[in-house]
């Protein structure tokens, strides 16, 4: 069973100063990041993916956090390019894809997406594209959590592995620091914002 954050993560009409990030064991091993430890400092911008983004006749800014990163969202479109994109639900967040012909710079959509730590694509070259925002923040690691959920292991007839989380199972567990190196596994981060 998960555990509870003792933190309200819910965003409305853009006052964000607690939120919930996903990162993945993979973004510190690239070495963009060290491994991150409550307490710790930290600038980075947002990614959204896993999105199930459509229209909304809705205009108000909204962030309602489902767990583990996990958000349903009323944003704005704040930047749209053939390479990428940006909303705002109260803090801004890009995704690098084509975006749908219906995220037009001033549109509103809705939907459930995963907010995650920016892997190196905005830092590295997005923030080149002309137009688009400025999407670094500050951030204060207030807490940790790993997941644990034990894996599943599927062989094919080839001999083929497949791994998939055993959601029967779903564990996590707060940590005093991310282990990128020695867990290979997601961690969600609450994190305060500092430049506010």
């Amino acid at each position: 069973m998960p555990t509870q954050l003792k933190y309200k993560l819910d965003v409305k009409r853009g006052n964000v100063n607690i939120f919930s990030v996903a990162v993945h064991s993979w973004i510190i091993q690239d070495g963009n990041y060290g491994d991150f430890a409550v307490g710790d400092e930290a600038e980075f911008a947002l990614e959204f993916s896993e999105n199930t983004l459509r229209p909304s006749a809705s205009k108000e800014t909204l962030a309602r956090h489902l767990g583990h990163g996990v958000y349903e969202v009323c944003a704005q479109v704040l930047f749209a390019d053939a390479k990428a994109w940006v909303i705002d639900f109260g803090l801004c967040a890009f995704r690098e894809a084509t975006p749908p012909e219906f995220a037009v710079p001033g549109t509103w959509v809705e939907g459930k997406l995963l907010v995650g730590i920016d892997p190196y694509f905005y830092m590295e070259y997005l923030y080149k594209l002309p137009g688009m925002p400025y999407l670094f923040y500050n951030w204060h690691v207030a807490s940790i959590m790993r997941n644990d959920t034990p894996w599943l292991v599927e062989v094919n007839a080839n001999g083929g592995k497949t791994f998939s989380r055993d959601e029967a199972k779903e564990t996590w567990n707060n940590v005093a620091r991310t282990e990128a190196w020695n867990h290979d596994t997601s961690y969600v981060l609450t994190v305060e914002r500092r430049d506010v």
